[in-house]
């Protein structure tokens, strides 16, 4: 996105000296703005919005360019856009001083010198081209963060939450848990067979088998339930406040059974099975890195007593995973 041009606004209430103004600055990449009023200039200080230099007559009838000044520096929108005094009055120590303490950041007596002129013009638009490039690229890196921070929490193939979510979300559910006295369920499933749909059909087969798996499982659990993929072919499943075994039962059943129907990729019936390891709070970890451990820890046990199955979490049975 290329910045607009800069604009420079040149305040005199005489035609003749805008005109000379005009002559001087033609050959400047800028947009020349005129006002012959101090009411005008102040109006197209506010509205224009690439306004880089103002150029301002001292002496002008009604408002004169001092009072200008210090109502521009007085606004928030406006104190930041140099202003040079140009006039005929005498330029004398008092004048100057004045000129300064308006918020001027230069003063120039007519005659103009126009290499003079000029030469603080490029200054000027310099220092505006510079801070024009810092906005434009603070506007894009502030655009490029809101595009990614839903990327950053979500599992971009199967736009379910991802492991940084998971974690952020699981810290919410066991306070609440710890602070509500209920009990909350970490299922770690790792899908069995996928290596084989990978080796024989390709990585586009194993996309369209995990795309397939997300959405079972985002129908087959509670809408409050926490559904994250948490690597490969892992997903992670929180489920609060399920203390009824039969309806817990029945969910498992329902997840192993919506997994296990065939998904179709060209002209193959892709079948996987589902092992599903279960830990819970409080009785086996009190914290989240121990849950997933033990919760990881069971589903290698189901996997080793031949997958398409859930396992709970037990030291005795867990102690020789196949994490290595």
């Amino acid at each position: 996105m290329p910045i607009n041009a800069p604009e420079i606004l040149i305040v005199d209430d005489v035609a003749a000296n805008r005109i000379a103004l005009r002559k001087i600055l033609r050959d400047y990449d800028a947009v020349l703005v005129e006002a012959d009023s101090g009411i005008a200039a102040l109006k197209n200080a506010v509205d224009l919005k690439n306004l880089a230099i103002i150029l301002l007559d001292v002496q002008m009838p009604g408002m004169d360019g001092y009072e200008v000044a210090e109502i521009l520096r007085e606004e928030d929108q406006t104190n930041h856009i140099p202003i040079i005094f140009i006039t005929a009055v005498h330029r004398d120590e008092s004048h100057v001083l004045k000129g300064y303490s308006s918020g001027a950041v230069d003063y120039i007596p007519k005659p103009i010198d126009p290499d003079i002129l000029r030469s603080k013009i490029n200054i000027f638009l310099k220092l505006w081209r510079m801070r024009a490039n810092l906005e434009l690229e603070i506007e894009r890196r502030v655009e490029a963060e809101k595009k990614s921070s839903p990327l950053a929490r979500h599992d971009e193939l199967t736009n379910l939450h991802n492991r940084r979510a998971l974690m952020e979300l699981f810290a919410g559910e066991l306070n609440r848990a710890s602070r509500t006295k209920t009990v909350l369920k970490v299922l770690m499933i790792d899908l069995d067979g996928f290596k084989a749909v990978n080796d024989n059909l390709g990585h586009e087969a194993g996309d369209v088998t995990l795309i397939a798996v997300a959405s079972r499982l985002r129908t087959v659990i509670r809408n409050y339930d926490t559904l994250a993929r948490a690597g490969g072919d892992e997903f992670v499943i929180l489920m609060a406040d399920m203390i009824d075994p039969l309806l817990f039962s029945k969910k498992i059943d329902d997840i192993i059974e919506a997994v296990s129907v065939p998904i179709s990729f060209n002209n193959d019936l892709i079948q996987i099975g589902i092992s599903i390891g279960i830990a819970e709070y409080p009785t086996d970890g009190n914290e989240i890195n121990e849950l997933l451990r033990h919760a990881d820890k069971a589903m290698y046990a189901a996997k080793r007593l031949g997958g398409s199955r859930m396992q709970d979490y037990t030291p005795e049975k867990s102690h020789d995973s196949f994490e290595q």
